[in-house]
């Protein structure tokens, strides 16, 4: 992306390779290199040793929940997955913004709007038994495509609905 890519690969290389034999599937299996037994396959388990040791990047709110999706489906099905929230971006802000029906306005660059937005679409999640992490894809589509065939989409499902 930027001048930093460099460095974060080396350091995310790095701590891989100290803490977990160089192996990312390893950090999925014994997330805890002084526990082995604790934490395998565990979302929540993950994320602690995301933000203990050195990750740029995979350790930042919206990157995260990302790395945590791809993994829980493409490499192996993370346990408690529901509990990671989904990652704010402007997509996600701009959606949540066409959706609402009193006019709300969020700010994508307003922390507290966006910790807003993450406990409210963990919220809606939960009600319907979606994962947050899985919705992310979709809204995202939705709001980057919303010209081009989204609202139309939007205003469809409703009126079936």
């Amino acid at each position: 992306m930027d001048h930093r890519d460099p460095d974060w690969w080396f350091r995310t290389a790095d701590t891989l390779l100290e803490h977990w034999d160089g192996d990312p599937e390893t950090l999925l299996t014994r997330p805890n290199p002084s526990a082995p037994k604790q934490g395998r396959f565990d979302a929540p388990t993950l994320v602690r040793m995301l933000n203990t040791y050195d990750f740029p990047a995979l350790s930042g709110r919206k990157i995260r929940p990302l790395w945590l999706r791809l993994m829980h489906e493409e490499v192996q099905e993370l346990s408690r997955i529901e509990e990671i929230a989904i990652p704010i971006d402007f997509h996600i802000v701009g959606i949540s913004n066409r959706l609402s029906r009193d006019g709300t306005e969020f700010d994508r660059f307003d922390s507290d709007d966006k910790n807003t937005l993450r406990a409210f679409w963990q919220l809606v999640c939960h009600r319907n038994d979606v994962v947050p992490v899985e919705l992310d894809k979709p809204l995202w589509l939705l709001h980057k495509y919303w010209a081009d065939g989204g609202e139309a989409y939007v205003k469809n499902r409703l009126r079936s609905v």
